[in-house]
């Protein structure tokens, strides 16, 4: 595959390709493991990446670390891959890289703008959760298991629940029964709370874990 020059040293000296994500930054996960991060609320005041990107991706993604730093976050609506190809390319005439991955990128940064767009506008950090294994659910005290619990409906499992509009709130827990606010947005309740409940079981390794839903109020 022929890169520009600019591409390939990109390539050999990243900037933005993270090891580890600090705790403050804002994220958006993939299923894969792919993550994408920022500092700052109005500005991209930083930016990073880690998992397995391809080649193009990393690429397309240390451009818009260029090009985005210090930029209002109204700019992610706005950019496009063409203006990241275009500050990629050595000279003016020349393409970046080749039209196969030209017709790639496009639906990867499409997703990605608007998982950071809607990141921006709901303010919610979701961060990684795993129970330790260690620990069993019957047994936490009513505070260990409301911090817990607190902490899985801030999860990254819940991303794209809270994309569909989503709410949640845990209200109150006796024993294996969760007491929650909950705003389903446009995902249907039964389909919604089936799945919750089956996702808690599993990650609490707890399968008389059970919901009781009331509806969300602001």
């Amino acid at each position: 595959m022929k890169w520009s020059l600019r591409a390939q040293n990109i390539l050999t000296k990243t900037q933005f390709s993270l090891p580890e994500i600090p705790s403050d930054w804002q994220k958006c996960h993939s299923n894969d493991g792919r993550v994408v991060a920022w500092k700052g609320r109005e500005n991209f005041e930083e930016w990073g990446y880690q998992g397995p990107w391809t080649e193009g991706e990393r690429v397309i993604l240390e451009a818009m670390g260029h090009l985005l730093k210090n930029k209002s976050w109204q700019k992610i609506k706005e950019i496009t891959l063409r203006e990241a190809e275009a500050w990629l390319r050595d000279r003016n005439s020349e393409p970046a890289f080749s039209p196969e991955e030209m017709g790639i990128l496009p639906q990867m940064w499409g997703q990605l703008q608007a998982q950071i767009e809607h990141s921006f506008k709901s303010g919610r950090v979701l961060s990684d959760f795993r129970f330790p294994s260690e620990k069993s659910f019957e047994k936490l005290n009513l505070s260990e298991k409301i911090r817990e619990l607190k902490a899985f409906f801030s999860s990254e499992r819940l991303s794209g629940f809270y994309k569909n509009g989503g709410e949640i709130e845990l209200l109150d827990v006796e024993e294996f029964t969760l007491y929650i606010a909950l705003n389903c947005g446009t995902i249907p309740e039964g389909a919604l709370l089936d799945w919750l409940q089956m996702s808690l079981a599993e990650t609490f390794r707890e399968p008389r874990l059970n919901l009781v839903p009331e509806p969300f109020s602001h």
